[in-house]
């Protein structure tokens, strides 16, 4: 990492997927975890787990979380975890980019969800957050192979490494 750059990866993990995701690529750049946690979280099973999180997915509502206690401000660079639900980005991280001073610093984004495909809810991160540079989908536990899995997660984080060394010149 370039010298004095701080990078943290945020994100938010139901079932722990996007945490092992994050943790994987924090190992491979350097970067600091910052785990949004709700106040009141969805059902861990039954129907309830998916209309209260389809529910808050799509309206947006019921989606507060605790404060983060890190300084965003003394971070140079974010990159945003989160897992796809009804499409769309985990709704405990919406509200947290409401936040709009650091959304500029959001350069980079890993998706998880059972089919792989992170195309609306893309669409939906790239109107908020201006210098995304980097996505990945990758299949949680569900539909994945975790070969393939370690190569995207690498090939993600290479990244940020050419940007180190770009950074260095």
């Amino acid at each position: 990492m370039v010298k004095g750059m701080k990078r943290a990866i945020i994100f938010y993990s139901f079932e722990g997927n996007t945490r092992e995701a994050a943790e994987k690529i924090s190992k491979i750049i350097g970067a600091d975890l910052i785990e949004i946690k709700p106040i009141n979280d969805i059902p861990e099973s039954g129907p309830g787990k998916f209309m209260a999180g389809g529910g808050k997915a799509l309206f947006g509502f019921g989606s507060a979380f605790h404060s983060v206690k890190e300084d965003l401000d003394s971070y140079d660079e974010f990159i945003l975890g989160t897992p796809i639900w009804a499409g769309r980005t985990a709704p405990y991280l919406m509200a947290f980019l409401k936040n709009e001073s650091i959304r500029s610093k959001f350069t980079g984004v890993f998706t998880l969800s059972g089919s792989g495909n992170n195309k609306s809810c893309l669409k939906q991160l790239k109107k908020k957050l201006p210098n995304l540079r980097y996505d990945v989908s990758i299949c949680d536990r569900v539909g994945r192979n975790e070969d393939e899995t370690n190569k995207a997660i690498e090939l993600f984080a290479g990244n940020y490494k050419i940007s180190n060394e770009d950074l260095k010149t």
